[in-house]
């Protein structure tokens, strides 16, 4: 009877500290999510333009303010069919018909934490007091240690994941958890542990296999397409924890009723061989995904439609070519030389400034080649449609400054509908106006128009960017 006491009182303290710490952090997401911002991208796919572009502007001011100098321009544009709702069924979809292998990847990583996690967070608390004599009254702290070490591992860790990278970090995470965890099964069999020897151990495993779960989170967030992140990580949470949450508990609870310090041991292999598992997914299916925008990374769900509508188009063929108005042929060939030329700048600024120091940029990074929309390559398509839709962005400022004479900044973007094409468009585009003198900024923050192009990159970068 003494001892049942003991364990209830035990279990009280437990939970009310579990409810008392839930209850603060509770508290402190509540506040800190009314100062964090809404993700752009979801914003604007969503029809949220305004807000979106209203974020980015105030991130890039503070960015800019903090480095001093202009931020370099997007390397290329993405066109995206805003959409209200994704079905879920189409996002299981796109993940086992389009990314089986990213697919298989996730439910590893996500089996693999959920049944070492569950098993052992669920399970610790018996195991040291019916194997190494703990008090009921003691496991408390040994499990808000357990805690420090499993908040210490991705607080430690996490930034490698972006310097080091994700391959190497969550392989290594996974491997790193399954090996101590596969020592401890050993020492167990062994005999050889003492109370806090295990306790250490234990804590050393999930140090490592903290950083490595939170990367599963991560991963399944990154490596499909952006409008399925949150509903992603839904799903393979649901199945992982299915599988590996469900059975891990089970089996170590039964392992532990056996008293049996060698079937115990056998449940921490096994724990160590799901690790493993996931070590091995990421090895052969993991994503190099550090230092990449989301969309390179997995092509927007509704971006692939818009960039089907460009290639449902026939591509203009010499014949047809040679049947269009001589008036039209010429207007063809002055927007393909002006986006030629307008490349052709961009990256000669690129060479001559800072981003030629960066990974992935310099000559041959981008390409544009006139008609090539709907021909060439993934990337290569990409960027030619992002160069035709900058120009005649460009082509709307002129004409309505022309039309209108000089105009507030404000007023242009919204008889343009500059925020309707997407977070940083319309300030690109205005920007390359004043490069190529298709329009002049005056000192009382308007924009008037000039007489033609003149000599590019003349006119000054826009002056209220630092709204």
């Amino acid at each position: 009877m003494l001892l049942l006491n003991e364990s209830l009182l035990a279990a009280d303290l437990g939970w009310r500290l579990a409810f008392g710490l839930g209850g603060i952090l509770g508290l402190g997401i509540m506040l800190v999510r009314r100062h964090v911002p809404e993700s752009p991208r979801w914003l604007f796919i969503h029809g949220h333009q305004a807000e979106a572009e209203r974020i980015v502007d105030r991130i890039e001011a503070e960015v800019r303010q903090e480095a001093g100098s202009e931020l370099p321009e997007p390397s290329e544009a993405v066109t995206v069919r805003q959409r209200d709702v994704i079905p879920f069924t189409e996002i299981a979809g796109t993940a086992l018909r389009r990314y089986p292998r990213r697919a298989v990847l996730g439910l590893a990583l996500f089996i693999g934490q959920a049944f070492l996690y569950n098993a052992i967070v669920f399970d610790l608390g018996t195991i040291l007091n019916g194997f190494f004599d703990i008090g009921s009254g003691s496991i408390p702290y040994f499990l808000a240690l357990f805690a420090i070490a499993n908040f210490l591992g991705p607080l430690l860790l996490g930034r490698l994941f972006d310097t080091v990278g994700r391959k190497p970090m969550i392989a290594g995470t996974y491997f790193g958890s399954a090996v101590v965890a596969a020592v401890l099964a050993v020492l167990l069999i062994n005999g050889s542990l003492t109370t806090w020897g295990f306790f250490l151990l234990v804590s050393l495993t999930f140090f490592v296999a903290s950083a490595g779960a939170s990367s599963a989170y991560l991963t399944v967030s990154e490596v499909f397409p952006m409008e399925t992140r949150a509903l992603s990580i839904s799903l393979f949470f649901a199945i992982g924890t299915a599988v590996g949450g469900i059975t891990g508990p089970l089996l170590f609870g039964h392992l532990i009723h056996t008293g049996d310090a060698d079937l115990v041991a056998i449940g921490f292999l096994v724990g160590a061989a799901a690790m493993a598992l996931g070590g091995l997914a990421e090895v052969f299916f993991g994503v190099r995904a550090e230092q990449q925008s989301l969309e390179n990374i997995a092509r927007p769900l509704t971006a692939e439609e818009t960039e089907a509508a460009w290639r449902n188009e026939p591509a203009p063929q010499d014949a047809r070519d040679r049947l269009r108005p001589a008036h039209v042929q010429q207007a063809a060939h002055e927007r393909e030389q002006r986006i030629a030329d307008r490349t052709a700048r961009r990256r000669e600024r690129e060479r001559a400034g800072a981003r030629r120091y960066r990974p992935g940029t310099g000559p041959g990074s981008t390409l544009y080649s006139p008609g090539m929309a709907g021909t060439a390559g993934t990337a290569t398509r990409t960027s030619a449609m992002a160069e035709q839709r900058l120009d005649d962005e460009i082509e709307q400022i002129t004409h309505t400054l022309q039309e209108a004479g000089p105009t507030s900044r404000e007023e242009l973007e919204q008889a343009v509908g500059g925020r309707t094409w997407g977070p940083g468009r319309f300030r690109r585009a205005l920007r390359e106006s004043e490069r190529e003198s298709r329009a002049k900024g005056l000192a009382d923050g308007s924009y008037t128009p000039t007489d033609g192009p003149g000599r590019p990159d003349s006119a000054p970068d826009d002056p209220h960017d630092q709204r």
